[in-house]
């Protein structure tokens, strides 16, 4: 009987596509995986908590040098390095865990971090709820262009099951440069709308948003 070996960039390979696309720093990821190659894996749950810790400990000094960054009012180094840390907690987000409390508690980490690197940005980020009924709200982040005298329209954009508005960020920022505002919801089952608003994927919840 043969078997093939599964070395840890093959298995965490849709992982490292998604986080590449969406703006990882390279260079943090690459030394991310060096370090889980090095490491002996004994189970799944093992490579997860391996995971987040690593990124955890990269995201802790980041936020750590973007606190130094506001106290000299040096906001836009605060800026980049809230959004870095932030993308260390979306490479754990992705992962998939045993855990729903544990995917939320880091979501909710991403989504803190994200919104405090928003606050520096050079163009409006807005975050804002949109009612679908008289009961329910869906989260967003509505990006607008630097000059909004330029405004060509408006698009929504929105991810599949699994992402959230926060990893959007990148195609969101590229378009809204082109000068077209960019509507990024979090669905019924995605995101802070799933985790904070507690709004499940269900054909109701679609139909309604």
């Amino acid at each position: 009987m043969e078997y093939t070996e599964w070395n840890i960039r093959t298995l965490l390979n849709t992982v490292i596509t998604r986080l590449l696309i969406y703006g990882i720093n390279a260079i943090d990821l690459e030394k991310i995986l060096s370090v889980i190659e090095q490491t002996t894996l004994f189970n799944t749950r093992f490579l997860e908590k391996k995971w987040l810790e690593l990124w955890e400990n990269k995201a802790n000094r980041y936020i750590s040098y973007a606190q130094s960054g506001e106290k000299q009012d040096n906001f836009d180094t605060a800026c980049e390095l809230y959004l870095l840390a932030a993308q260390c907690y979306f490479a754990g987000y992705l992962i998939n865990f045993s855990s729903i409390d544990d995917k939320r508690k880091v979501y909710q980490k991403f989504s803190e971090l994200y919104y405090k690197a928003s606050r520096y940005f050079n163009s409006i980020v807005e975050k804002i709820d949109i009612p679908i009924d008289q009961s329910l709200s869906i989260a967003a982040y509505l990006h607008l262009p630097v000059d909004i005298n330029f405004l060509n329209g408006c698009v929504v954009f929105y991810s599949g099951l699994g992402s959230c508005k926060e990893e959007m960020h990148v195609t969101a920022q590229a378009i809204a440069r082109r000068g077209i505002a960019v509507l990024v919801p979090d669905m019924p089952g995605n995101g802070e709308t799933l985790f904070e608003k507690k709004i499940k994927c269900r054909m109701a919840n679609m139909i309604t948003g």
